[in-house]
């Protein structure tokens, strides 16, 4: 599948405000564009080798961009003859991409239901939240009333599971089950974001190490089960113990 959207928006404010014997005429300008596309595929497939044993897979992948540009104009003019303006904007954009891959087999050793399991799975995930941002402010002259501010700010998101699992299921007569497995699954994210900062357009911008940061996380989780259910007369009965580390 695939996707393709844009859109534009425009607002305009206009007020005159009198204050001390000054009127001031307040006019500002908001303009946004976006344009957003993303494509996906889904496929899969389960393959029956024999009675006994069947092999499955699935991958799913989907992934785009989104892009954002907003404007902001404000202009001031007084009848005192003095005016100011700023001007104030990011220019952002979002590729991302989402994926995830399983594979799968199964044994069964008799009809009666008892059987081996295995699955695993992998995911891999990306986010880019990148984006320049301006700010500038001048007088009638367009002189500059303040130093403008100027800044890039950058966040790498990355996501890796992996995951396995064996399960097995055993079925006995007068309605008796027994089930047990282990799992092993692998968890890392990182998020990388930095923030740098200038005051003059087309010069080097320098990071800001107060605000620039790198997070790194990991887990790692193995855990192992045992089931036992089954019921007597009118008696259901389950005993169950897990273990992780």
């Amino acid at each position: 599948s695939y996707t393709d959207e844009s859109f534009y928006r425009k607002n305009e404010f206009n007020r005159q405000i009198i204050f001390n014997n000054v009127t001031s005429q307040v006019n500002q300008t908001y303009k946004e564009r976006q344009h957003n596309y993303f494509a996906g595929i889904n496929i899969g497939a389960d393959y029956y080798i024999n009675s006994k044993n069947i092999f499955g897979f699935k991958i799913t992948s989907f992934g785009g961009n989104e892009m954002d540009k907003r404007i902001a104009d404000v202009f001031i003019e007084n009848s005192d003859l003095t005016s100011r303006s700023s001007s104030s904007g990011r220019d952002s954009s979002h590729p991302w991409s989402y994926n995830d891959a399983n594979i799968n087999f199964e044994h069964s050793f008799d009809t009666v239901g008892t059987k081996l399991v295995f699955s695993a799975n992998y995911t891999y995930n990306y986010d880019l939240y990148g984006g320049d941002y301006f700010n500038h402010f001048v007088d009638q002259k367009k002189d500059s009333l303040l130093p403008s501010l100027l800044f890039k700010a950058d966040n790498y998101i990355y996501l890796n599971i992996g995951a396995a699992k064996l399960d097995f299921e055993k079925k006995f007569k007068k309605d008796f089950k027994l089930e047990t497995g282990l799992k092993e699954t692998y968890i890392n994210m990182i998020s990388d974001f930095t923030f740098k900062t200038t005051t003059t357009a087309g010069s080097n911008y320098v990071i800001d190490s107060s605000l620039t940061n790198v997070f790194n996380y990991e887990e790692t989780i193995s855990a192992a089960y045992l089931n036992l259910q089954g019921s007597y007369k009118k008696l259901n009965l389950q005993a169950g113990v897990r273990a992780e580390n």
